[in-house]
């Protein structure tokens, strides 16, 4: 009966001894995971883009930089959906362009002086949007090409190639968004630059879009009829 009593303690001992070599060589430690695809292979200029696509109200100031002169043009523009706001700076004071494509209205308005001109929307002329970027750009035989933080915003590189053979382009996409906040086009050596700054994502009052009640509309090619005709 003592024999027994040592039966369970000994067995214990024999598998303790067999395994005591694998634990020496490290049999109780986890194979390591296979890496994954690091992240330059992964990302597309496409999955940003697919973020850009759902936002339908948006805020931001932009800054247009032509390569030959170095001259600028800055201003800050509205957008829900179809709708469009400008506004900038001129020698004559602010100025503001309002926009709607689906009711094919323009108006250029001048606060100062609460007098609106209704325009042809051929005759508008408006800085390229985000948006306007997101839908027209051929993504074919783009390639990433790292991060880089522009105005605090982590954002994704990207080469583009556009239509034109020598022409080279570079896009730096917003993290968050995926709408463009740098982009440069090199064309012979000359880069020209368009900057997106101060991102407000979110619906744009309906109020942005419509003229103050006491502001004088007229329209342009009304006031054109209106003239005396030359002698």
């Amino acid at each position: 009966m003592k024999r027994k009593r040592f039966l369970l303690p000994l067995a214990f001992l024999l598998v303790f001894v067999l395994l005591l070599p694998l634990y020496g060589c490290g049999g109780g430690e986890k194979e390591e995971e296979p890496q994954e695809n690091s992240e330059r292979e992964e990302l597309t200029i496409d999955e940003f883009f697919a973020k850009a696509e759902g936002i339908e109200g948006y805020s931001f100031d932009y800054v247009v930089t032509e390569g030959k002169t170095g001259s600028s043009i800055e201003g800050k523009m509205w957008i829900q959906g179809m709708k469009q706001r400008i506004e900038m700076e001129i020698e004559g004071g602010k100025f503001i362009q309002i926009a709607d494509y689906e009711a094919k209205k323009a108006y250029s308005y001048m606060p100062e002086q609460k007098t609106a001109f209704e325009i042809d929307l051929t005759e508008l002329q408006a800085p390229e949007t985000p948006t306007d970027y997101v839908e027209n750009t051929d993504t074919t035989g783009s390639e990433f090409l790292g991060t880089e933080e522009i105005d605090g915003i982590e954002c994704y590189k990207f080469s583009v190639v556009p239509k034109d053979e020598n022409a080279s382009a570079i896009y730096w996409l917003h993290g968050e968004y995926g709408m463009p906040v740098k982009i440069e086009m090199t064309v012979e050596d000359t880069v020209s630059a368009t900057e997106f700054k101060n991102f407000e994502v979110g619906a744009i009052s309906e109020d942005m879009f419509t003229l103050p009640s006491d502001v004088q509309v007229q329209s342009i090619s009304e006031m054109m009829q209106n003239l005396p005709a030359a002698p």
